[in-house]
């Protein structure tokens, strides 16, 4: 934005001691032909800089409008996206399970793991607990994992840096479930954008948008329907396209910060991170799409 209007004042600049009857005697020396030879050259230079950063700055207008139409189709009747734990954003509309509240506390859930950016850590075991502090009144008790409070952190600092984490274990060990009560412990403040399953394009002209973003938490529960390969749902009518390695890093880098959160069944997550060759491509992974965002 700077040249172009450096460029056109100096245009002006030049043009205006042209026009002068007598030129100030530091200008003496110059010429009037090369003046206008000067003024010529600038303005050419002011031109070609002039078209692209116009035809810059309407795509980027373009983009933050298409932006906020889909969030518009996103929100229908809402009038601005829900805080976690709030209407819009409670656990069922999250995908949370219901399930049947426990009298006494069950056997630790076996099988579940945690991908944390590039890195597994360690599988969730030990005693579990009731929690009774502010409850979703839509869900039954929540039962911790001892790696309750390792994700805690991890969103407390994310919380301040943003962040990438994706949950994975069998079904029904309670991810989701583990990811909305640490949202809500340690996110609160947050607001939650939650799109159906494979509408990653929405996620995607959120993050090429270049209005600010709020504090924000992008909730892919199911995270393989948002993946490019074989699990990735598809919809003519609503154009869903997958999610980006591009759009996760702008994310990422966003001047707020934004949490992205996801969950994947084991078997998903080993298949969709294969590096073994694909037949018909040879020398390339089945799905290098799916491996730059899983590693982001």
């Amino acid at each position: 934005m700077v040249a172009p209007v450096v460029i056109l004042a100096a245009v002006a600049a030049v043009a205006a001691l042209l026009v002068l009857e007598e030129p100030p005697p530091w200008l003496a020396w110059c010429p009037a032909w090369l003046g206008a030879v000067i003024v010529a050259v600038l303005g050419v230079a002011g031109t070609w800089w002039l078209e692209p950063w116009t035809a810059r700055r309407q795509g980027a207008a373009d983009e933050d409008q298409q932006a906020v139409d889909r969030l518009r189709r996103y929100l229908g009747r809402q009038q601005g996206l829900p805080r976690i734990g709030e209407r819009g954003a409670g656990g069922l509309l999250l995908r949370v399970h219901e399930a049947i509240p426990l009298d006494l506390p069950p056997e630790p859930a076996a099988g579940a793991k945690v991908l944390r950016r590039a890195g597994w850590l360690r599988r969730w075991s030990g005693p579990v607990r009731l929690s009774g502090e502010g409850p979703d009144p839509d869900l039954p008790a929540f039962v911790e994992r001892d790696i309750g409070k390792q994700v805690c952190a991890w969103m407390r600092a994310a919380s301040r840096e943003g962040g990438f984490l994706v949950l994975v274990g069998n079904s029904s060990v309670g991810k989701t479930r583990l990811l909305y009560e640490s949202a809500r412990s340690e996110l609160a403040g947050f607001v939650v954008l939650a799109p159906d399953l494979g509408d990653g394009a929405l996620v995607n002209v959120i993050a090429d948008a270049t209005f600010p973003l709020p504090k924000l938490i992008v909730w892919l529960d199911e995270l393989q329907r948002f993946l490019p390969g074989p699990y990735f749902v598809t919809d003519d009518q609503d154009s869903h396209t997958a999610i980006t390695a591009a759009t996760v890093r702008k994310l990422l880098t966003a001047d707020t910060p934004v949490v992205i959160v996801g969950t994947l069944w084991p078997q998903y997550a080993t298949e969709l991170r294969t590096v073994q060759p694909d037949p018909a491509s040879v020398g390339q992974s089945r799905y290098p799409a799916a491996i730059d965002i899983l590693t982001t």
